[in-house]
């Protein structure tokens, strides 16, 4: 990627330094194990490249927002 900056008459530019971008990968579907009246049960397949470090799920309440952030530690 690369940007240039041309002047008002479009007769001279100048450009910057090329880079290169990364994407995350597109998460798997999240699937609903069990819900209670107080707690909902959830698993997933996070990214397989460790892109991914934290995860946060955002639910809500009938006139409320809630927001719930999930540390996730991996094992081997």
């Amino acid at each position: 990627m690369q940007v240039l900056a041309y002047d008002a008459e479009m007769s001279w530019y100048s450009a910057s330094e090329t880079v290169s971008a990364t994407t995350f990968q597109r998460p798997h579907d999240v699937e609903l194990l069990a819900a209670t009246s107080s707690s909902i049960y959830v698993a997933w397949v996070s990214s397989p490249d460790d892109s991914v470090l934290q995860h946060t799920f955002e639910y809500a309440k009938v006139g409320l927002h809630h927001s719930i952030d999930l540390y996730i530690m991996l094992s081997a």
